[in-house]
């Protein structure tokens, strides 16, 4: 199974476990990665991967606008 191009790179910085948490979050949805904590959306990342997660994808993507594809899939082999 082929993950977006975008997920398999989040996945190379945060690990597989925690992409599949931001999938679940946000999948399918149009996501501005933050740039600093004072956000509403860094408050939400850090709920659904942690901080330190938050910080690698803030550092690599802050300020970019990301589709997070919804990657049924993927989610569907984690959770059997």
């Amino acid at each position: 199974m082929a993950l977006p191009a975008v997920i398999q790179d989040i996945v190379g910085l945060i690990g597989h476990g925690k992409a599949m948490a931001l999938v679940h979050g946000f999948g399918g949805q149009e996501l501005r990665i933050p740039r600093t904590k004072t956000s509403d959306t860094w408050a939400a990342l850090v709920e659904a991967i942690g901080e330190p997660a938050t910080r690698t994808l803030c550092t690599a993507y802050g300020g970019e606008e990301l589709y997070i594809a919804l990657c049924r899939d993927a989610l569907r082999l984690d959770r059997n």
